[in-house]
């Protein structure tokens, strides 16, 4: 399994898709923020505030934005205002990379890693909507060779499992043993998602690539965003970053390990 399909990159246009969740609760907490920070007196006004001129909500993003950043550390953002599922504004605050400094625009791609749920359960409800999947039945009984290690649990783990985090399975993609009853729970499990792309991929014979720019990119003009680093994705990415302290510690315990080892070489030599 491809293991550059669990991620996402997105760009401008990936604020098309309204499935995306993230836009929204940026957008909300953006908001929801410059609210509390520009009223004084009298009740607190709607957060998303849809009613007011967009001149006033831009205006007020363009203050709140860069000094948020700077409080949080945050090197680089690009937003996107979405008003009646139309994209209204967008810009890009600060850098892609603090080393060359190159600025943040609005088609400047990002990793949304985790986010990529959300798509993936999207074009999962698709097949069930073409007949090729069923919400409750066995996840096992479309593959040609068992995921899961527990043959106990094979007749029992369901898409609406793995979709609602409810299948018992773990955190890591890696593991994929279930650690209690399906449906007993609830526990975070982006193995569940890898069950379900292997559900996906075998059913369909396509990639889970394949199947976004099918369902999902393609039908809503996302020329930008994939599962995978392709090169129309990675023309313009955002770099991750780190305190500087981590990536030092990183580069210098290995170093002073091997110099300790080498004058304790050096001590006995002599």
């Amino acid at each position: 399994m491809n293991t550059e399909r669990s991620k996402l990159y997105r760009s401008r246009d990936r604020v098309r898709m309204h499935t995306l969740v993230a836009v929204t609760t940026v957008l909300a907490l953006l908001l929801t923020a410059a609210v509390r920070s520009s009223a004084s007196t009298g009740p607190a006004e709607a957060p998303l505030r849809v009613y007011e001129p967009l001149d006033a909500v831009v205006a007020d993003l363009e203050a709140f934005v860069p000094a948020y950043m700077e409080q949080q550390g945050v090197p680089g953002v690009s937003i996107a205002l979405v008003r009646d599922g139309r994209v209204v504004w967008t810009k890009g605050f600060g850098v892609t990379n603090l080393l060359t400094g190159k600025s943040v625009t609005p088609d400047t791609t990002f990793k949304v890693a985790s986010n990529s749920k959300v798509v993936t359960a999207y074009i999962a409800l698709r097949l069930v909507d073409r007949g090729l999947l069923a919400l409750d039945a066995p996840l096992d009984s479309y593959l040609s060779e068992p995921f899961l290690p527990q043959e106990a649990y094979r007749p029992v783990v369901t898409l609406r499992h793995t979709l609602s985090h409810t299948s018992g399975m773990g955190r890591t993609g890696i593991s994929r043993e279930v650690r209690f009853p399906p449906g007993a729970g609830y526990s975070y499990s982006p193995a569940g998602f890898a069950y379900t792309q292997k559900v996906a991929e075998e059913v369909t014979g396509k990639s889970l690539e394949a199947l976004g720019q099918e369902l999902v990119f393609q039908p809503l003009g996302m020329a930008q965003s994939s599962f995978v680093k392709a090169p129309a994705v990675m023309e313009q990415p955002a770099r991750g970053h780190l305190p500087a302290l981590l990536p030092a510690l990183v580069f210098a315990v290995p170093f002073l390990a091997v110099l300790s080892v080498l004058a304790l070489l050096a001590l006995v030599v002599e």
